[in-house]
């Protein structure tokens, strides 16, 4: 229904109708996934002057998805979209600049891009201009102003504020430490498959550290889940694991043919 509907849309050159549709292209919503066609349909309803299309379009080029990766090219059409208060785009570009991708790194305009984004009050830019405040990106350090920004976000559900908030306790780091409430966190960040947090539980249940004893069943189990969001360390940390339990079996099965004898 979504996918007749963008594409009789679009057949009408209606920059929203395209932008749609390639949505459905991109998720495979009511057709095969094509990402080249998303890239065209996105393009098509940028030239329109869709700044969301041209934000979807930009992050097709940082990650060379269904087109030639080009920084600049992703750059270029963040810059527009941005000019039109579209958050997402001003995100993008806050991290380009923090991290230098494509410009030169300039924190400053790291912290003005993010914090316009964050006027929307999204949960992901608020989260991520808490930890602007806390680390002192483009801005003095404010821990009680980052903190009730990630707050926020992670009492909306965003996992990485969640996983973040989570550390801070787990720690006692900017906060006094909790574990309890540290694990609590980190676990709704692993409900949402977010695979930091799969790992650092299931380093945590593993091992007893920060938790001081050892639950072997749900270290495990959070090791599996973070080795198939494709985790090399939850890997080999779990091939460890094997070959610990495996030579611990053989002990036993050899101490108990002795006692037999």
């Amino acid at each position: 229904m979504a996918f007749h509907w963008a594409e009789e849309s679009a057949k009408q050159k209606d920059s929203y109708g395209l932008a749609l549709l390639a949505d459905c292209y991109y998720l495979g919503i009511g057709t095969e996934a094509n990402h080249k066609k998303t890239a065209e349909l996105y393009q098509l309803a940028a030239d329109q002057g869709n700044a969301g299309a041209m934000t979807a379009l930009g992050c097709l080029y940082s990650m060379g998805d269904g087109v030639e990766k080009n920084e600049k090219a992703a750059f270029d059409l963040f810059i527009e979209a941005a000019g039109q208060d579209e958050w997402r785009a001003q995100e993008h570009l806050s991290i380009m600049y923090r991290d230098g991708i494509c410009v030169k790194k300039d924190e400053q305009l790291a912290f003005e891009w993010m914090k316009k984004a964050a006027k929307v009050e999204n949960y992901e830019t608020q989260s991520l201009l808490g930890e602007y405040y806390i680390e002192g990106i483009g801005t003095e350090k404010n821990i009680e102003e980052g903190l009730r920004l990630l707050n926020i976000s992670a009492n909306q559900g965003y996992y990485s504020a969640q996983f973040v908030l989570g550390m801070y306790y787990l720690e006692g780091k900017y906060l006094p430490q909790d574990v309890n409430k540290g694990l609590e966190l980190l676990e709704k960040a692993a409900e949402q498959n977010y695979r930091g947090a799969q790992e650092i539980l299931g380093y945590c249940y593993l091992t007893g550290e920060y938790i001081g004893e050892v639950n072997l069943m749900k270290g495990y189990a959070f090791m599996q889940q973070a080795e198939q969001n494709g985790s090399e360390y939850a890997k080999n940390m779990l091939k460890s694991f094997r070959t610990t339990m495996e030579s611990v079996f053989n002990a036993l099965e050899t101490t108990g043919k002795k006692g037999g004898n």
